[in-house]
This record gives C-alpha cells, structure tokens and sequence, in this order.
C-alpha cells in the first residue's frame, strides 16, 4: 500500500467524519428550534382554550367541550395535556369535571389504546395519564396491565391503580 492511498483514506474518512458530524450538530440545531417554536405555540392556544376549559368545568356533567371555531394543527394534544397538568393540582369538584371531560372527549380511551403500545415508556406513560385522571374505566385494563413484562410499566400501573383507589 503507497503512501499516497493511504493519504487519500485518511482524507476521505476524515471528510466522511467531518460531515457526519455537521450533519448531526445541524439536526440537533433545528430539533431545539422546533420543540422551542412548539413550546411558544402551544402556550398560545392554552390561552386561547383556557376560558373554554374552565366554562365547561362551571357547566352540567355531560356536556360537552365546546371547540373553538378556529381549530389549528395539535388542538387536541395541547388540550389534552393542559387538563393533565391541571388535574395534578385540583380536588373535589373540578378534578370530577376535568376527569368527566377528559373521558367525555376520547382522551380516556386514547390512553387506553396506549396502554397496549408494543414501546413500554407508552405503556406506562398512558399508565400514568390514566391514574393522574383517575379514570374508573380503566381499571379493567390497568388490572391486566399489571401482567406486563416491563417493570417499569408495571409500577406505574400499580402507582394508577392506588391513585384510583382515592376516588371522592
């Protein structure tokens, strides 16, 4: 082997590397831009349904969620995690509510098809969506979930199942 071709694979794989490296840096740039301009976006329709949330919250049980004429693109995902984190802090009669509405709006049984994800952090990430809304329909699955092969899917569930256990 000459010296002049080992020269040249040194230079080549040390472009290939250099590229590489670019290439990951830049994606890794325009990841952290995104979820930033998500973050922005998504923080901007929770003001816009914040008012619709907490009307229905005053409303009769059963009724339902009134959508805003103005639907964009992630709505729902961003009201579904809006009543998730608020449901970590409320007790009683709006905590009632807020669980009536997620289950009313098809949240409940979303998390319930997560449940049975092949990926275990769905599994116990819906696990714990449904304990935090203490969703009663659940139990069903939740009790069959215990079952499951991963140990962390398991703890969630049972983390779930106690949570439900606190039902006012």
């Amino acid at each position: 082997m000459g010296v002049d071709l080992l020269f040249s694979l040194t230079r080549l794989s040390s472009l290939a590397l250099l590229s590489l490296v670019f290439v990951l840096t830049t994606g890794l740039v325009i990841s952290k831009v995104a979820r930033q301009s998500w973050a922005r976006y998504a923080q901007g329709r929770e003001e816009a349904y914040k008012a619709m949330i907490l009307g229905a919250i005053a409303r009769e049980p059963g009724t339902p969620l009134n959508q805003a004429p103005g639907r964009r693109f992630g709505d729902r995902m961003i009201i579904g995690e809006f009543l998730l984190r608020w449901a970590q802090d409320l007790n009683g009669y709006g905590l009632r509510r807020l669980c009536e509405i997620f289950e009313q709006e098809g949240y409940a049984d979303a998390e319930l098809r997560r449940l049975q994800s092949l990926r275990w952090w769905k599994r116990a990430r819906a696990a714990r969506r449904l304990g935090v809304m203490r969703c009663a329909k659940a139990v069903p699955a939740l009790v069959a979930a215990l079952e499951d092969r991963s140990l962390d899917v398991r703890l969630q569930v049972a983390w779930s199942l106690g949570r439900l256990g606190q039902v006012e």
